[in-house]
């Protein structure tokens, strides 16, 4: 059996294509484009790790992680293209309650998806509910 997967996003053709890369190695079980819909599939969905893509929130996104990480028992991962690994938006949603940050370059992740970005994500999905 595939880990369960919550995949949040607002932008459509990026969910639908992480929904598309990440089905492979995960079964999605929720998927959610807004804040309160994602506080809504979080909350009321069994899943083992929550993926949320930070880019274009109205709100701030490490206030989204810290309500997911409140609300549900599943891990939160956090995909943003503007926290690089050890920066102010990178610490700021870690300290919010993300288990890990995996950086994407803007506008480039649709074509790194296979190989690059979509390995690690995968990678980093995988570590964060290995015991």
């Amino acid at each position: 059996m595939s880990p369960r997967l919550v995949l949040i996003g607002c932008e459509p053709v990026l969910h639908d294509l992480l929904a598309e890369r990440l089905g492979e190695a995960f079964e999605i079980v929720g998927r959610a484009s807004s804040a309160d819909d994602a506080l809504l599939v979080v909350r009321s969905t069994p899943a083992d790790v929550v993926l949320l893509d930070t880019d274009l929130w109205k709100t701030d996104p490490a206030a989204l992680v810290s309500k997911l990480a409140l609300v549900g028992a599943a891990p939160v991962v956090a995909l943003s293209s503007r926290a690089a690994p050890g920066g102010k938006g990178c610490d700021a949603l870690l300290g919010a309650g993300a288990r890990a940050v995996v950086a994407k370059g803007a506008g480039q992740l649709p074509l790194d998806l296979i190989e690059g970005v979509g390995e690690a994500l995968v990678a980093t999905l995988t570590r964060v509910i290995s015991p």
